[in-house]
Order: structure tokens, then C-alpha cells, then sequence
């Protein structure tokens, strides 16, 4: 495959079908308009540990927080 590959090559082909627009339908969420929310789980800058207290340029999100490499439960 070039590296200049149509986006079309990847779908499949169109069954005709006028209402369909070529994307998967959404289960209903939890949010007003039928859609979940979605949560990093992952930051970078200048953060404090919710668990330790110390400064980290990286955290990870633990359950409800975000703490530092040494605090996360992998």
C-alpha cells in the first residue's frame, strides 16, 4: 500500500441504503444527551499527587485522582 491511500479504501461498500451515513450507531449513555463521558487518564505540566503530595510533571489517573508514576497502582 502507497502512503497516499484514500480514506475509502478502508470502508465497505455503500449496500445503497439512503439513511446511512457510514458511521456506528452510539449506544445511549448516561449523560443528557444519551452520550458518556469520557476521562483522561493521563496529564502532563506541573500537577501535585492526590495520593503523596509531591510535584510530577506526569500523572495518572487512580480511580477519582491523578497521582504521580510512583503512586499509581498498575
Amino acid at each position: 500500500m502507497t502512503d497516499d491511500a484514500m480514506l475509502s479504501t478502508f470502508t465497505t461498500a455503500d449496500d445503497g441504503d439512503d439513511e446511512s451515513s457510514g458511521t456506528a450507531d452510539l449506544e445511549a449513555g448516561d449523560g443528557e444527551d444519551g452520550c458518556t463521558a469520557v476521562q483522561s487518564t493521563y496529564a502532563w505540566g506541573d500537577h501535585e499527587c492526590r495520593r503523596c503530595g509531591d510535584d510530577s510533571d506526569r500523572v495518572w489517573r487512580d480511580g477519582d485522582a491523578f497521582v504521580c508514576p510512583d503512586c499509581k497502582e498498575w
